[in-house]
């Protein structure tokens, strides 16, 4: 385990109790647990989605990428997380998890990724709402 998760699970935090960013640590869980699941769907996105519609810079979206994942991820630091970025991030989960389906898939199958990606399409929903709440 990297990233988020595993700084969460190193330091032990448990997210029961309210707190004044519980809906970031909502937001948060909704990512997949694996950093390289979510690697390889961002990859998928920007080289089957993106070079044919081009609807995201994909330079300054790595940068934002690499910056939200290498975040110490304590309360203080969660000030700085983008909720517009992060709508983006989910938005972007949502169409790669249906490019990553295989055609030969079975119904179950396809309907899993069909279940992943409303629920990532619901995140990036609830993470664009909360944005205008805060600067970011």
């Amino acid at each position: 385990m990297n990233g988020i998760h595993a700084n969460i699970a190193r330091s032990g935090l448990h997210r029961d109790e309210k707190g004044p960013y519980d809906h970031i640590w909502e937001l948060v869980g909704y990512l997949p647990r694996r950093k390289a699941m979510v690697d390889q769907l961002v990859r998928k996105y920007f080289d089957e989605l993106n070079v044919v519609h081009d609807c995201v810079e994909e330079t300054t979206f790595r940068a934002s990428y690499d910056s939200f994942w290498n975040r110490k991820w304590g309360d203080d630091d969660l000030t700085s997380v983008d909720l517009r970025w992060l709508s983006l991030l989910f938005m972007v989960l949502a169409f790669a998890v249906l490019l990553n389906s295989s055609l030969e898939a079975t119904i179950e199958a396809q309907r899993d990724s069909e279940k992943a990606s409303v629920q990532f399409f619901w995140a990036c929903r609830k993470a664009i709402v909360l944005a205008p709440t805060f600067t970011g």
